[in-house]
């Protein structure tokens, strides 16, 4: 499924998206979109760098609940619907999600 998003969406989008140069805020390139895919970069690079300055495991804590307020609708849906182990499990799907759109990104 990861490998089938990455080839025939992420990197085809990612391509049409640095040839046309339009700023878009639709789909998933909504800013918020954009905003929790920096936001969960960053906690990828402070983890290791945390072993090192302990205090940046707070920041790394403190992206990830801004990941999940900002993204506290779709949370909320999967709660209400399929409980909590469903929630959790989509969540960590969709952090995968944040972060093979975000490196298919950077590598076009």
């Amino acid at each position: 499924m990861v490998r089938t998003d990455i080839s025939h969406r992420a990197i085809p989008w990612s391509k049409l998206f640095l040839e046309s140069r339009e700023i878009v805020n639709d789909l998933n390139l909504q800013n918020s979109k954009k905003l929790c895919t920096g936001l969960l970069g960053a906690v990828i690079l402070m983890l290791p760098l945390s072993l090192f300055i302990p205090r940046l495991l707070y920041l790394a804590v403190f992206f990830l609940v801004a990941i999940i307020v900002i993204n506290r609708k779709l949370i909320n849906f999967f709660l209400e619907r399929r409980g909590i182990q469903f929630t959790v499990l989509a969540s960590a799907m969709y952090l995968l999600y944040y972060l093979y759109s975000g490196a298919s990104h950077a590598s076009c």
